[in-house]
């Protein structure tokens, strides 16, 4: 009796111990696998903030107070390959994180930091493969990323953003705009000052743009709807269309291999010259006054000049073995210039 008894208490301990090393085995596991962690941070008297991510993505909004408010989230494996800094360095707050593969093994997780700033802070933020996101008034924006994507929303301070194969947009801003990627795609919605967007492989779409305008891409296509200012827009090879647009300066639209489309808000007084090299060039005043003098070119063999005016001078003549005719009129005087040009394709005016 007394040797079952015996029997029975070791097994029930057998069992305990048994469900003991499991339940911390599952949270030696848990630990491994790199928990979720979060830290909460605030800062006074920060003028700027510059964040340096490997791939952590970073989300900024404003406030009215005076305080940076820092909230990281991060959970990683394994367990230690990852590490942060939070620095103040002379008013200006620098986060910055660290992967490091001590132990050898692939490292994988999430990382997101989530900033609140002061209306009007200045903010830095650079990254390998992390995404960055900023809505409301901060001051001046400057952030680049190798492949993560980036969006500015309702900021009053210039912009000098960039990045190798990421997507930018731009939405509601006011400051000075510097936009260029490699291979990503350029949104702009509403923006006011200078505006100089560059891509290399990715196209151009803007709106409600009002400024002195220059973009151009090697590869895609610009399109611009209901926009105002001095244009300057060139692609490689790639279609322009710019519509409802109103010229208040020497603007100039062209392309190496493709079409051009312009269509004007109103009338311009501005001279004006639209081009191509194997395309069609449109240039359509949507019912507005026609004035000024109108030139168009087009090669004879492979071209094609099409007016709802007739011509007060035409003329013929070589240019690289090939016959060019040039035709033009003027109409309500000698000003604005118009100048519509391919080489292998249709020019159009329409009223």
């Amino acid at each position: 009796m007394k040797k079952g008894m015996t029997i029975a208490v070791a097994v029930i301990v057998l069992a305990l111990v048994s469900t003991a090393a499991v339940m911390a085995g599952e949270r030696s596991d848990r630990r491994a696998a790199g928990a979720g962690e979060e830290v909460h941070k605030s800062f006074d008297a920060i003028k700027s903030v510059d964040i340096s991510t490997v791939s952590g993505d970073c989300v900024v909004k404003t406030h009215k107070s005076g305080e940076v408010l820092v909230d990281l989230f991060y959970e990683v494996d394994p367990e230690g390959s990852f590490e942060y800094e939070m620095d103040e360095r002379g008013g200006k707050l620098v986060l910055k994180e660290d992967w490091n593969n001590r132990y050898g093994h692939s490292m994988s997780g999430e990382v997101i930091w989530n900033i609140t700033l002061p209306e009007g802070m200045d903010i830095e933020f650079s990254t390998a493969s992390g995404n960055f996101s900023v809505t409301g008034p901060v001051g001046e924006v400057e952030a680049s990323t190798a492949s993560g994507d980036i969006e500015v929303v309702s900021a009053k301070g210039d912009i000098d953003v960039s990045t190798a194969s990421g997507d930018i947009g731009l939405y509601k801003v006011a400051g000075k705009v510097e936009v260029s990627t490699a291979s990503g795609e350029i949104t702009v919605e509403e923006a006011k000052d200078d505006i100089e967007l560059s891509t290399a492989s990715g196209d151009i779409e803007a709106s409600g743009v009002d400024g002195d305008i220059h973009m151009s891409t090697a590869s895609g296509e610009i399109e611009v709807a209901d926009s105002k200012g001095i244009f300057e827009l060139s692609c490689a090879s790639g279609e322009i269309a710019a519509k409802g647009i109103t010229v208040e300066g020497e603007s100039n639209f062209s392309t190496a291999s493709g079409s051009v489309i312009v269509v004007l808000a109103e009338a311009t007084e501005y001279d004006l010259s639209l081009s191509t090299a194997s395309g069609d060039v449109t240039l359509d005043y949507n019912g507005n006054p026609v004035k000024g003098y109108f030139e168009f070119e087009a090669r004879k063999r492979h071209g094609r000049i099409v007016s709802p005016y007739d011509f007060d001078d035409e003329e013929e003549f070589e240019r690289h073995g090939e016959i060019v005719v040039r035709k033009s009129f003027s109409v309500g005087g000698k000003t604005p210039s118009i100048s519509l040009t391919t080489a292998s394709g249709r020019v159009e005016l329409k009223k």
